[in-house]
């Protein structure tokens, strides 16, 4: 399993946090470019509450987009809409409501 974090730009302003928690150091790849523009798409299956079906397996050959757009709240559709406008076609979401607590949201 590789890490990989993306859009790592100095305008992102994700980075001022995970400078102060040292995240330079952690074994990971670290890219300036979004995932779109470093991974062939068809090997993409990205991860959204919005998808409709539900990710019931892993593939060691694919390569899967988490926490892709992460804010304090959520815009319904966005991370689907995001994959959709630049060619992924494979989401899925996480089967919360199936194996999490009762009442639990994605």
């Amino acid at each position: 399993i590789q890490l990989h974090l993306t859009s790592v730009t100095a305008d992102n302003p994700a980075v001022h946090s995970l400078d102060l928690i040292g995240f330079r150091a952690w074994t990971l790849h670290i890219h300036e470019e979004p995932y779109w523009n470093l991974f062939d798409l068809k090997d993409v299956i990205v991860l959204s509450p919005d998808a409709e079906e539900d990710l019931d397996g892993i593939d060691e050959g694919k390569v899967y987009v988490i926490g892709g757009l992460v804010d304090r709240s959520v815009n319904k559709m966005e991370s689907h809409g995001q994959a959709c406008d630049h060619g992924v076609g494979c989401l899925r979401k996480l089967p919360i409501k199936r194996y999490g607590p009762l009442g639990a949201q994605p």
